[in-house]
C-alpha cells in the first residue's frame, strides 16, 4: 500500500482514501473544504479519486510497494486479471446481440431493392459520363421505377433518352413534370429538352409545307430541325428525302441519285431508302438510255420488295411506287406522282414524289 501526505493538514493517508482536487492531493475532510472554497470563489474544481497501483481493484490484495499490472486502466492481481479477461458475456447481452443481428438481417433483406437501385444508378451515371447514353438507359429505368419521386434519377434517365434521340420516351419519363430543383443537371437536361421540342415543332412545320407541295421550304425547315437536334437521326434522314424531292423538282437527277445513295448507305435495310435509290437510278436511265441503270433499278426494286415483306405499310407503299418506277423504265418518261395519278389513278390518295 502506498500513502501520500495531505496538501493542507500534511496527514499521511492511503492513496486509496485520498482525493485529487485539481492537481493537489487531500484527505477527504480537506478535499471537501477545498472544494467549497473554490466553488465559493466562482471556480469549477476538478475532483478525482486516486487509484493505488499496489492494491488489486477487485479483491483488494495489497502487494506492498510492487505495482500490479493494469487491465482496462485498473490494477489487478494475476488471478483477478485472468478472471476479468475470461469473464463470459451475460446471457441477456448475448440475447440482445442476437436480436439486433436478426433485425439487421431483416432490414438488409427488405432493403435489397434499394441497394440494387443504388448500384444501377451509379452504373448509369458512369455510362452517362462516358457518353454511352444508350447503354445507360437499361440501368436508369429500374431506378426511376423504384424511386419515382427522385428528381436526379428522372433527369438522368431523361438525359440519356434525349441524347439518343428518343423524345417520346423522355416525355414519358418526365411524366408531365416541368419544374425541378434548380441545379446544373436540371439546367442541362431542360436545355436539351427545349432544343428537342423546338426541333420536333420545326419538323412538323416542314411536314405541312411538304403536304402543300412547297418542297424547297419544307427541305429548309427539315434541315433546320436536323441541325437543331442531331441526336434524332430520323430528322437528318427525313431531311435527305426532302432534299431529294427538291432535286427531282429541279430535274437535277445527278443530285437526286447522290442523295439517294447516301440515304441507302445509312439505311441499307430500309425498303423506302432502296425505293428512293431505284427511283433516282430509273431517272438516270430515262435520260441516258444506259442499260446498266435499268438493270440496277430492277435489282433495287426486287430488293425493296423483299425488304417490304416485314411490314404491311411497306408492302402498301411498294405496290404504289413500283408501278411508277417501272413506267419510267418502260417509257423513259419522267413524271411525278401527281401526274402519274392523274393519268392512271383517278381515285389515288397515296402520297409520294419521284
Amino acid at each position: 500500500m502506498r500513502k501520500a501526505n495531505c496538501t493542507t493538514c500534511n496527514t499521511a493517508i492511503p492513496l486509496s482514501s485520498a482525493y485529487r482536487v485539481d492537481d493537489a492531493v487531500y484527505c477527504e475532510a480537506c478535499a471537501n473544504k477545498r472544494f467549497d472554497e473554490m466553488k465559493a470563489a466562482g471556480k469549477v474544481p476538478r475532483v478525482t479519486t486516486i487509484t493505488d497501483p499496489t492494491i488489486c481493484a477487485k479483491c483488494g490484495l495489497d502487494s506492498g510497494n510492487s505495482e500490479l499490472s493494469l487491465t482496462a486502466g485498473l490494477p489487478f492481481c494475476m488471478p483477478c486479471s485472468q478472471a476479468v479477461m475470461e469473464r463470459p458475456f451475460p446471457t441477456w447481452l448475448k440475447g440482445s446481440l442476437a436480436f439486433v443481428f436478426a433485425l439487421l438481417l431483416v432490414a438488409l433483406w427488405h432493403g435489397r431493392p434499394y441497394f440494387k437501385a443504388g448500384k444501377s444508378l451509379a452504373r448509369g451515371e458512369r455510362l452517362l459520363e462516358q457518353q454511352r447514353y444508350a447503354e445507360a438507359i437499361p440501368y436508369l429505368q429500374p431506378v426511376v421505377q423504384s424511386a419515382p419521386e427522385c428528381e436526379k434519377c428522372i433527369l438522368l434517365l431523361a438525359k440519356a433518352q434525349l441524347l439518343t434521340g428518343d423524345v417520346e420516351a423522355a416525355q414519358k419519363t418526365f411524366g408531365g413534370r416541368t419544374q425541378f430543383e434548380k441545379n446544373d443537371l436540371s439546367d442541362e437536361v431542360l436545355q436539351i429538352w427545349d432544343r428537342a421540342v423546338r426541333a420536333v415543332d420545326t419538323a412538323g412545320e416542314a411536314s405541312k409545307l411538304s403536304d402543300q407541295k412547297k418542297d424547297e421550304e419544307a427541305a429548309a425547315k427539315m434541315n433546320q430541325a436536323a441541325t437543331l437536334y442531331p441526336e434524332m437521326k430520323g430528322l437528318s434522314i427525313t431531311a435527305e428525302y426532302y432534299d431529294a424531292a427538291v432535286a427531282f423538282d429541279h430535274k437535277d437527277y445527278n443530285r437526286f441519285e447522290q442523295i439517294a445513295e447516301t440515304a441507302w448507305k445509312q439505311q441499307p435495310d430500309s425498303a423506302g431508302a432502296v425505293a428512293m435509290l431505284a427511283s433516282a437510278v430509273a431517272c438516270q436511265y430515262a435520260i441516258t438510255g444506259d442499260s446498266s441503270y435499268r438493270r440496277r433499278a430492277e435489282e433495287l426494286l426486287e430488293r425493296a420488295r423483299v425488304l417490304a415483306q416485314s411490314s404491311p405499310n411497306d408492302q402498301k407503299n411498294y405496290q404504289e411506287y413500283v408501278e411508277r418506277i417501272r413506267y419510267r423504265l418502260q417509257s423513259r418518261e419522267i413524271i411525278d406522282k401527281d401526274e402519274y395519278d392523274r393519268r392512271f389513278r383517278q381515285n389515288s390518295s397515296t402520297k409520294g414524289k419521284g
